[in-house]
C-alpha cells in the first residue's frame, strides 16, 4: 500500500505513466511470491485532492489472506497535523496510523506488516535534505525526518518492523538526477528502490 511512487508513476512521464517496473513487481519476482499492488496517486493518511484516506484503502482489501503487508505513506501529508506517536485522534496523521495498525492486526493477527519511512523529495527544502530538513509548519509537522522518527516510534512500541530511507538507493548526491520532477523516481530508480526494499523486507518475512 501507498501512494504514487508504490503505484509507480514514473518520474520522467505524465501523472498517467506507469513505470513497467513497478517496486511491487521488482519485490515479487525477487523474493518469489505473490506481491499485489494497492498503490493510489496522491493518497496520504489524511486525504488530498479528493483521494480517501489511506485506511479506507486497506480497510477495503481482504487482508485475510495475505503473509505480509508493506506500507510507505507520508509524502502527501506535508501540510496535515502529526499528532504525538501514540495519538488516537483521527484529525491527525498519527491518529490515522494508529488506527491502520490496529485494524490490520484485528483483521490478520498473523499478518507480518512492514513500514516504510516517507520518501525524500526535492520540490520543498534545499540540498542536501530538502525535505528531510527543518522546515515550520504551524500544526507541528516540520519535516519527513520528524514524521520518520515519530513513525519509528509508534513502530517500535507495535514491535513492528520499520525501514527507514537512510541507507536508500536515492541520497543527496543522486536525488535531483533519480527524481525528474522532484517527486517520482525514473525507471532506473525504480529498479534500484524495488531490489532494496525486497532485500529489507526478506529479512522480516
Amino acid at each position: 500500500f501507498g501512494d504514487s511512487i508504490m503505484w509507480g508513476r514514473d518520474g520522467n512521464g505524465s501523472p498517467s505513466t506507469q513505470v513497467t517496473e513497478t517496486i511491487p513487481k521488482i519485490m515479487s519476482k525477487a523474493l518469489g511470491c505473490q506481491c499485489d499492488n494497492y498503490g493510489v496517486g496522491n493518497q496520504a493518511y489524511l486525504p488530498i485532492s479528493g483521494t480517501v484516506p489511506a485506511y479506507d484503502t486497506i480497510s477495503a482489501v481482504n487482508l485475510t489472506g495475505y503473509d505480509a503487508m508493506v506500507m510507505c505513506f507520508g509524502v502527501n501529508d506535508g501540510y496535515h497535523d502529526l499528532g504525538d506517536w501514540d495519538s488516537t485522534d483521527e484529525s491527525t496523521i498519527m491518529g490515522q496510523f494508529n488506527k491502520i495498525v490496529n485494524y490490520v492486526f484485528a483483521q490478520n493477527p498473523k499478518i507480518r506488516l512492514v513500514v516504510i519511512a516517507p520518501w525524500n523529495g526535492t520540490n520543498v527544502g534545499t540540498a542536501p535534505d530538502y525535505w528531510y530538513g527543518p522546515r515550520n509548519h504551524a500544526s507541528g509537522y516540520v519535516s519527513r525526518r520528524i514524521l520518520s522518527d515519530t513513525l519509528k516510534t509508534a513502530c517500535d512500541y507495535y514491535w513492528i518492523p520499520y525501514i527507514e530511507q537512510y541507507d536508500s538507493p536515492i541520497n543527496p548526491l543522486n536525488i535531483v538526477a533519480a527524481l525528474p520532477d522532484g517527486v517520482h523516481p525514473s525507471a532506473d530508480y525504480y529498479k534500484l528502490l524495488g531490489a532494496w526494499l525486497a532485500a529489507k523486507v526478506a529479512t522480516f518475512i
